[in-house]
């Protein structure tokens, strides 16, 4: 894992946030294929997007979008922007994903994006031709949040995004591509998607109740073999038992008594479905850690295998049914909140 950071940036705009993104996952090896500032579409280099900004090679006009491509295969990401434009209008995004086929059709145009055989859309609705957008940056204004994002240069090649509004520290972004670890040989996309936009429930635990046991629902999602299809949301849980009793252990439990340190807990993700049974075994992740002690603040500092390298982030409270997780961190930053 060679992993690369823009970590503490205070983006003009939402726009600016994801033109930030595109270029960290370029540099870990990410081949953009297409993209448009809603004027000019290019499907090769030179390419027209060259800065967040309004304007000719800018990504907050309406309708811009841009393609990125995994090094090595064709699983992609397809981000455009909202059509409204002016102050606060770039928060609204339509997102695809592809695991296989890649956006290599359909009709791409200065206001439309291409098409993959195997795409899933993450957020937004309507069609490439007639898109609408939703909140993908649940922030109270341009220029009110920090931006964070990091991605692995070296596979499996996972990557994430995340925000804090400034001064108050809410999380209001969730996106990233997180690559799993002991899935079934059979699975052919290892990964939980995130590509969620809520205020403060993004990178945050919320009570399910399964099989009598409390777990934590997560807003992802993830490819099912047997389904041929993403059927969503993704869990993401820590569970404990002792006798008869679940014992919850994100968020409620004390600190190492042999090194009075902080427990971080691996993840595990399960495809959740609307039928009997309902929940099916993923994978471990390899980019969340649950955090055990309660009482955490957003932008403390861990130490998982070098110093500083994992932060936390979500809800500061002493309750056991909210609280954050740990993200990797550049291992030298002091978090801004």
């Amino acid at each position: 894992m060679t992993m690369l950071f823009t970590v503490n940036q205070t983006p003009a705009t939402p726009a600016v946030a994801m033109f930030s993104l595109l270029t960290l996952l370029e540099s870990a090896g990410w081949t953009r294929i297409g993209d448009s500032d809603g004027s000019t579409y290019r499907s090769t280099a030179p390419w027209q997007l060259t800065t967040g900004a309004s304007g000719a090679g800018g990504l907050d006009n309406a309708y811009a979008w841009f393609v990125v491509k995994m090094p090595g295969c064709n699983r992609s990401w397809c981000f455009q922007r909202n059509s409204a434009t002016g102050a606060s209008t770039s928060r609204y995004w339509r997102v695809k994903y592809s695991k296989g086929a890649g956006f290599v059709g359909g009709s791409p145009s200065a206001t439309r994006v291409p098409s993959a055989t195997d795409e899933v859309v993450l957020l937004g609705a309507g069609t490439d031709a007639s898109p609408t957008m939703p909140t993908l940056l649940f922030v109270t204004g341009d220029g009110t949040f920090r931006f964070n994002c990091c991605a692995d240069s070296a596979a499996p090649h996972g990557f994430l995004a995340w925000t804090w509004t400034t001064t108050i520290g809410l999380s209001g972004l969730m996106l990233g591509l997180d690559p799993q670890i002991g899935c079934p040989a059979e699975d052919t996309d290892p990964y939980v998607v995130y590509c969620h936009g809520v205020a403060d429930s993004a990178w945050t635990k919320q009570a399910l109740q399964f099989l009598g046991a409390s777990v934590a629902f997560w807003l992802g999602t993830t490819w099912y073999p047997k389904l041929n299809t993403y059927p969503g949301p993704s869990l993401m849980c820590f569970i404990a038992s002792y006798s008869v009793y679940v014992a919850e252990m994100w968020g409620g439990c004390y600190t190492n008594v042999l090194n009075t340190k902080d427990d971080l807990f691996p993840l595990v993700a399960y495809v959740y479905l609307s039928a009997t049974p309902s929940v099916f075994y993923k994978g471990i992740s390899t980019l969340l850690r649950a955090c055990g002690p309660p009482g955490r603040s957003r932008g403390d500092l861990f130490t998982i295998t070098a110093a500083k390298d994992g932060v936390y982030t979500g809800y500061s409270t002493s309750s056991i049914l909210y609280q954050g997780i740990v993200l990797p961190w550049d291992g030298s930053s002091t978090p801004l909140i």
